[in-house]
């Protein structure tokens, strides 16, 4: 069974699987969650799809976003580091979370070349 968030709409409470998210961001009070061609605002806090969220294949990358390590494409270390998503979007990647987000990406991987 696919595992599911449940979120509150002005309009009633949605499904959305996991999978479908592609990332979170903060907006204040509110969080966006990006799926492939939508995008759902919810009267939430980032932090509280946090602990849920980083169970369950995601990742805190910065103060304003969540991303779904299923969905990285590549990391692109700099000055400024990034993450860029299969859906070319770029995410910038906190200099605090750096270290812990490259050690999370090689557990998480399948192969180490």
């Amino acid at each position: 069974m696919q595992k599911k968030i449940a979120i509150s709409l002005r309009t009633g409470i949605e499904f959305i699987k996991l999978e479908d998210i592609y990332y979170c961001k903060a907006m204040d009070n509110y969080t966006i969650l990006y799926l492939e061609n939508d995008k759902k605002v919810v009267c939430k806090s980032l932090k509280n799809f946090q602990e849920p969220l980083e169970n369950n294949g995601f990742f805190r990358v910065s103060r304003s976003y969540l991303v779904n390590l299923k969905y990285i494409k590549s990391l692109i270390l700099g000055k400024k580091s990034s993450v860029r998503l299969e859906n070319d979007i770029n995410i910038i990647l906190s200099r605090n979370n750096k270290k812990k987000f490259i050690d999370t990406i090689y557990q998480n991987s399948i192969i180490h070349v």
